[in-house]
């Protein structure tokens, strides 16, 4: 999820500083949305998946999950380039545009991380679907 929704922000020339995640648990029986400010805007989700990995380690209790939400807000437009000493930036954006590309060419599941093939991956069913529901 936090690939498409990075995909979506680079579509719409975004970047954003703050990652949310929600979780609704089973039977609509409570659940949360937590959000985490980062010090600098992004769009990558090699970037922000920690952050999320972090909200989900902190909040979840572990009982059954319904529905998942992700965000990505207090957006800016990406016309900026923020370098590292430590990482290919250009290399980076390079690479995000090509898949964003592939994708749009070829289908949502045409390139994938190795983990949605696991049995409890959701990339491919959810291709298959607008707002959740089949068509």
């Amino acid at each position: 999820m936090l690939d498409e929704v990075c995909r979506r922000a680079r579509a719409a020339g975004q970047k954003g500083r703050r990652v949310g995640l929600g979780l609704t648990y089973e039977g609509l029986q409570g659940g949360f949305f937590k959000t985490k400010t980062i010090d600098f805007y992004s769009d990558e989700a090699n970037q922000l998946y920690p952050f999320l990995l972090h909200l989900l380690d902190r909040w979840w209790t572990r009982d059954g999950v319904r529905a998942v939400t992700v965000s990505l807000d207090l957006l800016r437009k990406s016309n900026a380039l923020q370098l590292s000493l430590v990482d290919d930036v250009i290399k980076r954006n390079s690479l995000s545009k090509a898949m964003d590309d592939i994708r749009a060419k070829y289908g949502e599941t045409s390139i994938m991380r190795a983990i949605s093939l696991k049995q409890a991956g959701q990339l491919a069913d959810r291709s298959k679907k607008i707002g959740g529901h089949y068509m």
